[in-house]
């Protein structure tokens, strides 16, 4: 009997073991298909409002495009002019307070204009009738340009010219006020040693005019304005 009860315990224990490694191999089958068909978990989409777009800004046109530039060699002072006026080298200085000069001419050949560069100082006070002052210069701040008219005789001489913005705060000007200032306009040169040299840029009709009316007119004219924008791109390098 008790070979019998053996045989059936064992009998039990083998089929206890056999289900128990059925129930593992199943265990980890189950395991696996749900690893490989695993379902993501359900997310609310966020929300993206589509971004605003930055406004466009549009750079500022350069006035000198398309113009040709002289920048003298002893000076260091550059400027820029439409390439159908005529420009001319009268003399170029070798060093600095040597005298050298530059002239510029419209096309229609009413409005001259002068670079020169001297030792000269001035030479005392003159009568001049302000029509326009720029109060400095957009490349040079230590610069302004000043226009007007001097009347010599029955002729009326109307011009722009650089000077040093020191100027007007030693001799203040009011427009449509004569007053009286340093003349020739200039103003001091940079960047040359310890030399104290004075230059000088205008523009000025080439013939007078008959009266104060018409000097005034002359500076709404679309030569004068040029003229003028041409003083504005003087500058040191």
């Amino acid at each position: 009997m008790s070979t019998l009860n053996q045989q059936k315990g064992n009998t039990v224990l083998t089929a206890t073991l056999g289900l128990l490694a059925i129930a593992v191999i199943a265990g980890a089958l189950y395991y696996v298909w749900r690893v490989q068909h695993r379902i993501a978990p359900k997310t609310t989409a966020a929300t993206h409002k589509p971004a605003t777009p930055l406004p466009k800004t549009n750079p500022t046109p350069d006035p000198y495009a398309g113009w040709k530039e002289r920048c003298d060699t002893t000076y260091h002072y550059c400027f820029n002019y439409p390439s159908d006026w005529n420009f001319a080298i009268q003399l170029e200085a070798e060093e600095p307070c040597a005298a050298g000069e530059a002239t510029l001419s419209s096309p229609s050949g009413a409005i001259e204009m002068q670079y020169i560069n001297d030792n000269n100082h001035d030479g005392g006070l003159a009568s001049f009738n302000p029509v326009m002052v720029d109060a400095s210069l957009p490349r040079a701040k230590d610069l302004a340009i000043l226009g007007g008219y001097v009347q010599l005789g029955g002729s009326f001489y109307a011009s722009l010219n650089i000077v040093d913005a020191s100027l007007l705060k030693t001799h203040p000007v009011a427009i449509g006020q004569e007053t009286q200032l340093p003349q020739p306009f200039e103003f001091t040169d940079q960047g040359i040693e310890a030399k104290s040299c004075e230059g000088s840029f205008w523009t000025s009709l080439a013939r007078p005019v008959a009266s104060s009316d018409d000097a005034k007119a002359w500076f709404a004219s679309n030569e004068a304005k040029q003229a003028l924008q041409i003083l504005q791109s003087f500058h040191h390098e």
